[in-house]
């Protein structure tokens, strides 16, 4: 994508305010930053700096260290682009992850299982050749989170055939 436009700072904070309101207590730490010299978090740097070495390019990263969302305003081109990567990184990583806990790898197992193989399985790995199978099956979840109607109720289904059996297991 050549980004002809790209939001500032403080357009990419106003478009995702919204989506902040609605997760209230339960949203994560928000950075919206121009240049990566601006995340001072040393392990959350160090993330970025493995990324970029990697080949990635980042409009918005979950730091598995500080549990921050990094919105890379630079790389992100309109209101509605901004709230995908929000919703990308917010829900579809912070967001489940919290809600997984132990069973997060479990999950992550069965959705490598059902979708290895799949357009949408190998698009995640062109994308992004040095991940492994877990860290595949995260990206697809949160593709998904960013855009549901893409992909159908199959995804949905088994996140909630999964979270019926893992509601038993606490008891629920």
């Amino acid at each position: 994508v050549v980004l002809t436009y790209r939001l500032g700072s403080d357009e990419v904070k106003a478009a995702v305010a919204k989506q902040m309101k609605k997760q209230g207590a339960n949203a994560p730490e928000v950075m919206v930053f121009d240049e990566f010299s601006q995340i001072t978090h040393e392990g959350d740097r160090n993330a970025v700096d493995a990324a970029l070495k990697a080949g990635a390019e980042i409009s918005g990263l979950r730091s598995q260290t500080s549990g921050k969302v990094y919105l890379h305003a630079n790389h992100l081109y309109s209101a509605e682009h901004a709230n995908k990567v929000f919703a990308h990184e917010s829900i579809g990583h912070h967001g489940l992850e919290a809600i997984l806990g132990d069973k997060a790898r479990a999950f992550y197992a069965r959705v490598a299982k059902d979708h290895e193989g799949s357009k949408l399985w190998n698009e995640v790995r062109s994308e992004n050749p040095s991940y492994d199978s877990e860290t595949i099956a995260k990206e697809i979840v949160a593709k998904v989170s960013e855009n549901p109607e893409l992909y159908g109720k199959g995804m949905v289904t088994r996140c909630a055939e999964f979270f019926r059996g893992y509601g038993k297991d606490k008891g629920v």
